[in-house]
This record gives C-alpha cells, sequence and structure tokens, in this order.
C-alpha cells in the first residue's frame, strides 16, 4: 500500500509475465505456485486493496498475469480516441482492435467490436479465486460499493467481469453482486438472475460516472439471455432518458454493440427514434452510430433508422458545419445496408 512497494510489485510481476512463455516446466510450476500465494494475499483483504490508491495498480496487474493478456483492463484514454494501443505479445493478437468509430460500426456478430473475446485465462484458478471474494455474502451491498463507486477499484471489476467472461457460471454469479444485489438466488434462471437488484440501485450505478464503466463492462461479458434481462429489467423505457445522460449513454452505447437479437434493438430503436435530432443536437453521437452498428449487425429496422436518421439531421440543416456528432452520424449512416427485395440489391 506505500507507493514505492507497489511500484516494485508491479514492475516485478511485468516483468514476470513477460518470462512465463520461455520458462521450462519446473520453473513454470514454480512461478505459479508463487504467483497463487500472491493472489491469495491480495483475495484475503481485496477490498482493501483494490480500494487503495496504490495497491491496487498491483493488484490490477495481478490480474493480467492470471489472465495472459492486457485487455481485460479498462482501455487507455487513446484507445477510448481511436487510436491502436499495443498489442500484448501473449494476448496471441496480430494487431490490437480499433476503438472509436470504427469499432461501433465496424462490429462482429452479436458481440461489442474492438472488445476482448472470451478466453480461458491462464491461471483460470487465480481468476476463480477473485470471483468467489467478491461473490461472498459479507460483499453484498455496502463492501462492494465501496469497490464500484471507487476511482481505484471500479477498473479492477471491470477487469475481473472481463476475466471471468469464459465462464458463464463465473459471470452469472458475479454479475448481479457487482450490479448492487442486496440478495443473491444461486438457483435463478429464466429472467430472474438480476431480481436482487432494484430499479434505484442500478439506475444510481449507471448514471455515476465511475458506476457506469461497470456497467459497460457487464453489458461486453453477459450471455444473451443475461443480456436480454439486463435490458428488460433497467433499459427498458429508460433508453431515451439514459441515451442523453452524460455518464450513462456509455453504458447504452454497451448495450447496443453487445445485442445480438433483432427484438432488443427493435425495441431500443422505437426508443431512440423520437429523440435522434437531439441525440445529434446534444453531442450524443456515440448512441446514434452504436444504433446504426445494431441494426446493421441485426439486420433490422434499417430502412426505418436510414429514413428517422435523414429526418433528424434534416431538421437542423444546414447541418455539414456542426461538430463531430454529425460527421458520426452521417459515417455511420453511410455503414447500413438496406435489403431491397424488389430490386433484388441492397440500397444505401
Amino acid at each position: 500500500t506505500s507507493p514505492f512497494g507497489s511500484h516494485v510489485v508491479e514492475r516485478a510481476l511485468k516483468r514476470v509475465d513477460a518470462a512465463l512463455d520461455e520458462m521450462d516446466e519446473a520453473e513454470y510450476e514454480r512461478a505459479r505456485e508463487l504467483l497463487t500465494r500472491l493472489n491469495a494475499e491480495v483475495c484475503s483483504q481485496l477490498g482493501e486493496f483494490v480500494t487503495d490508491r496504490f495497491a491496487t495498480f498491483a493488484a490490477r496487474r495481478l490480474l493480467v498475469v492470471a489472465c495472459g493478456r492486457e485487455d481485460v483492463l479498462p482501455s487507455t484514454k487513446a484507445q477510448r480516441q481511436g487510436q491502436v494501443a499495443p498489442a500484448s505479445k501473449k494476448a496471441g493478437a496480430a494487431s490490437a482492435p480499433a476503438g472509436g468509430l470504427a469499432a461501433k460500426v465496424d462490429g462482429g456478430q452479436g458481440g461489442q467490436a474492438g472488445q476482448p473475446t472470451a478466453r480461458e485465462p491462464r491461471f483460470p484458478d487465480m481468476v476463480s479465486a477473485a470471483v468467489a471474494v467478491m461473490t461472498r455474502e459479507d460483499y453484498v451491498g455496502d463492501n462492494i460499493a465501496e469497490i464500484v463507486y471507487s476511482t481505484y477499484g471500479s477498473p479492477y471489476a471491470q477487469g475481473l467481469l472481463r476475466a471471468c467472461s469464459y465462464d458463464r457460471r463465473l459471470v452469472t454469479s458475479l454479475v448481479p453482486i457487482v450490479l448492487g444485489a442486496s440478495y443473491l438466488n444461486d438457483s435463478a434462471k429464466g429472467g430472474r438472475v438480476l431480481e436482487g437488484v432494484s430499479s434505484d440501485t442500478f439506475d444510481t450505478l449507471v448514471r455515476d460516472t465511475t458506476g457506469s464503466h461497470v456497467v459497460e463492462a457487464v453489458a461486453e461479458v453477459c450471455p444473451p439471455p443475461l443480456l436480454e434481462e439486463l435490458h428488460t429489467r433497467f433499459f427498458a423505457g429508460n433508453v431515451a432518458k439514459l441515451a442523453q445522460h452524460p455518464a450513462a449513454n456509455f453504458a447504452l452505447q454497451a448495450l447496443l454493440a453487445a445485442a445480438s437479437s433483432k427484438d432488443m434493438v427493435a425495441s431500443m430503436y422505437a426508443e431512440l427514434a423520437p429523440v435522434l435530432a437531439e441525440l445529434l443536437r446534444r453531442q450524443r453521437g456515440g448512441v446514434v452510430a452504436a444504433l446504426v452498428a445494431a441494426a446493421g449487425r441485426t439486420g433490422c429496422v434499417q430502412r426505418e433508422l436510414c429514413g428517422t436518421l435523414a429526418a433528424a439531421l434534416q431538421a437542423h440543416a444546414p447541418w455539414a458545419g456542426r461538430p463531430g456528432a454529425w460527421r458520426v452520424a452521417v459515417s455511420a449512416a453511410l455503414c447500413v445496408n438496406c435489403w431491397s427485395g424488389a430490386k433484388g440489391g441492397f440500397e444505401g
């Protein structure tokens, strides 16, 4: 928890991470045992470690080592602005994904573009141990709130969510906790996993400048049934308001980027269509771009969206001189293909 000590630990972990692939079997096993003991020490005081202004960086670095990849942690400012970040050698990526508008409109099928794929961690037991601590009953309520609302603890919570994305069981157990569930239902199925999370608790979290990033990570890692429940319980009926909120709009963008259901995308379009012009006026072009990408990815409401977006732009003519949000919307609209059955081709 000292600035010098945490820096030394973080640098040492980086060196170990870089050396793991070059170790022989005996050296690798000794390193694994050492890292497991260190992880157990962190887990013994997880809340204190991850919310400490110095210790949190060592805890995050240990999570990266456990996963064998850098991209579980929140992206840097450069990545958010669309610059390519250095790729982790052991992540196996030939090139780093682009962020910004390209990530929104050029997404993969049914997932968020530019986000880490669900790969098993290098040391899954270390990830499971951290999840086991975060999902204990004594973390329900105040303890988890101290983490997700902390500028130091929130990045760790986001990283842990991404780290366990390979295992639906871990995701399903962790998501209700970080969203502020007041109680847990271990056998919850069929749209009841999040029943312990109140609407007020979620609304406070998604509108918080720090907590909203946790909701973004939740949207990224939720399997389709849980994502549907997240939308139905907390976003449906509130999409237009959340889209105009300075913090919550990013969580909505993450939900749109992860959506693979035509019904979900159509529902969100229905709520956003009346306010598209207002979103552009208020510089919320990211929401519009995410909606366009979702429509193109799922193949629904494309023609309707093009018409609505055109009307929104015309309502504020001349729009060419407007700031960046207008360019984002127009660029995104150009990526939407509308299939015309009568003509047997695509219409822009």
